[in-house]
């Protein structure tokens, strides 16, 4: 049993780690291992995010968590805004996910257990902790190519096809034909 005397007590003569364990930045194939709402205030008012947590299959690493998500709720609060570009963000996993189907009935929770494919990074904040910043099918082996503007081109015309995605705007970001308007999205969903 835990004494608050003895470890207030006890020496101790080893350096500890300053380090978490983190997953390695690259792709892989996760589970979502957890989908929470919570509420957050901002200067307009208290509005609510989803936090995403995905546990990275094959590696023995801590779960990694996603960037919360920016939740458009109807104007009585009480449930999503599925109208036209509201909760993209969210609607990006689903599709991922599979489950963003016209007139099936969905649940957030019916996230929890389903696989995708992720991009790990460095966070931009705090750079010693991963977050995900990119997810796709997990039936695509690896993440899908994305598109940089050739010099002098412009994103409709000029794209060349680039193995890994950068920041928009950065070479490797998503860009040319893909469409993030689009309900079939396109390539990597980067949520930045």
């Amino acid at each position: 049993m835990f004494d608050e005397n003895t470890f207030l007590d006890t020496g101790y003569t080893q350096a500890g780690s300053t380090q978490p364990p983190r997953c390695p930045p690259a792709n892989y194939t996760a589970a979502i291992a957890d989908v929470k709402a919570r509420s957050v205030n901002t200067a307009d008012g208290p509005r609510w995010v989803c936090d995403v947590t995905y546990r990275v299959e094959g590696l023995d690493v801590p779960p990694v968590r996603h960037d919360s998500i920016w939740l458009d709720l109807t104007p009585d609060g009480q449930a999503l805004d599925m109208s036209a570009y509201k909760n993209t963000a969210l609607n990006r996993l689903r599709e991922a996910a599979g489950q963003n189907v016209q007139g099936q009935q969905w649940t957030p929770r019916q996230l929890i257990g389903a696989h995708v494919g992720i991009k790990v990074e460095p966070d931009r904040k705090n750079p010693q902790y991963v977050r995900v910043y990119e997810v796709w099918s997990a039936q695509q082996a690896q993440a899908p190519q994305t598109h940089q503007v050739a010099p002098g081109g412009n994103a409709g015309f000029g794209a060349v096809p680039t193995q890994g995605p950068g920041p928009f705007g950065a070479p490797g970001g998503p860009q040319g034909p893909q469409n993030p308007f689009s309900p079939s999205g396109g390539g990597p969903q980067r949520w930045s």
